[in-house]
């Protein structure tokens, strides 16, 4: 406990350092400020000038919104990596009674920690809080598990930041899968299946349709895919420190 708190405190002291880590750990915060407050102004300009209504699409901003907080998390863990793998921290954490296994569950585990706190934050800051169900919390631990996965994507990838800022472009396109699955119709949408999140963003408008049996056969694909993907891309890792 001791050790993981000293990590803890290392990387607080870390992110008040690097202003992209800031930014990481806030962005969701003014998205979601964004979302409750500028987005219902801007929707009533755009409905008198164009008879468009933005709010009608507030799901598909739910989701957006909860999706943009793990994959920034990630990229977050996935820097703070990186930057230690540059300085041989890795190798001196591989001799101490933490473990290379004990950091590495450390740093994919606490920004799903954080992903989790935020997300709820964010949902009230929005005033989205009513998609807040009991159907709701497997969406929310499926998303938060989106942080791991992008983590060890970016870091397993790139060799440094440099090349980590690359690949976090690669990652973005997550951010996409919301659209993919609400603007395409039939089956064409499930070519975005081979995306982690799409299971999860299924799942998610499922519930909202209380189309329950839809629901969990997502929710178990959601399952299957992270626990398979994470599994790989962590001993792929691994391999590589």
């Amino acid at each position: 406990m001791k050790r993981i708190l000293a990590l803890t405190l290392f990387d607080l002291k870390y992110v008040f350092r690097d202003f992209m880590l800031i930014v990481s750990i806030i962005a969701p915060i003014f998205m979601a400020i964004l979302f409750g407050y500028g987005l219902p102004r801007l929707s009533i300009l755009i409905t008198k000038q164009f008879g468009f209504d933005l709010l009608a699409y507030k799901d598909l901003l739910t989701i957006v919104l909860l999706l943009t907080v793990p994959v920034m998390q990630g990229l977050f863990a996935a820097f703070i990596i990186l930057d230690e793998q540059d300085e041989d921290i890795l190798t001196f954490v591989s001799i101490t009674p933490l473990s290379k296994d004990g950091y590495l569950l450390y740093r994919l585990g606490a920004p799903v920690v954080i992903n989790s706190l935020l997300s709820f934050v964010a949902l009230f800051i929005a005033g989205y809080q009513d998609v807040i169900t009991w159907s709701f919390l497997p969406i929310m631990l499926l998303l938060a598990l989106k942080a791991p996965l992008v983590a060890l994507f970016v870091a397993g990838m790139a060799k440094n930041k440099v090349e980590g800022l690359a690949v976090s472009k690669v990652a973005s396109i997550l951010l996409l899968v919301p659209f993919a699955f609400y603007f395409v119709d039939g089956g064409l949408k499930y070519f975005a299946g081979i995306l982690p999140p799409f299971w999860t963003v299924a799942a998610f408008f499922y519930s909202l349709e209380s189309a329950y049996l839809a629901y969990w056969l997502h929710i178990v694909m959601a399952v299957v895919t992270h626990m398979i993907l994470i599994y790989f891309l962590y001993h792929r890792f691994k391999k590589t420190v």
